[in-house]
């Protein structure tokens, strides 16, 4: 059904392939932080997606949603564009570091930049330690002053708990107290990592 096979992509890389006959690319991405596959093909090709579930009758696979997509992300600790990074975010301030090399003595456009800032806030991982969920743009406090915000925020069906990411300034510290401002309400959640929870 799918040429070339799929065991031959590695990750984060791209092939041109065909489904049943449709041209299309096929990216080893795996967004929910499992090993998974985008499919990119034009809209009017409509009968892909029939095709699909047709092949995933025969495993017990169902369609999910957007929603799911974004439960499994922030599991994964990985971070949406426009929801915890945008153009005004720098990897220093997010937990991408590692995707910059200073010690590379090639130059890259912002180099200086980054290596001449110093970044005041951060991006961290939060578990509200109430039966309360965090949404995107809920207050957080720490110590009754408001010093930041939430990026994202769900329920973890895997590990039964309210997580989410905010952003707080740098000297906070993981395993720290701190509030969101949930409805009007402040309930109490602790500092984490931005990784909840890691395929064995």
């Amino acid at each position: 059904m799918v040429e070339p096979d799929l065991q031959s992509v590695r990750p984060f890389n791209l092939v041109h392939a065909s489904i049943d006959g449709v041209e299309c690319m096929i990216s080893r991405t795996g967004y929910t932080g499992e090993d998974g596959f985008e499919i990119f093909f034009e809209s009017s090709k409509i009968e892909v997606w029939d095709k699909l579930m047709q092949q995933a009758e025969t495993f017990g696979i169902k369609p999910s949603g957007l929603g799911a997509r974004d439960t499994l992300r922030i599991e994964a600790g990985l971070m949406l564009y426009g929801n915890d990074m945008d153009e005004n975010t720098t990897p220093l301030e997010v937990p991408l570091k590692w995707t910059v090399s200073f010690d590379k003595k090639e130059s890259f456009v912002g180099k200086k930049a980054l290596i001449d800032s110093h970044p005041t806030r951060r991006l961290v991982g939060f578990e509200v330690l109430e039966k309360r969920i965090a949404r995107q743009e809920n207050k957080v406090f720490v110590d009754g002053q408001e010093v930041g915000f939430v990026t994202s925020g769900s329920f973890s069906p895997t590990i039964r708990k309210s997580i989410g990411f905010c952003f707080v300034p740098a000297s906070v510290l993981q395993g720290q107290s701190i509030q969101i401002d949930i409805g009007g309400k402040r309930y109490e959640a602790k500092v984490t990592s931005t990784r909840f929870y890691k395929r064995k």
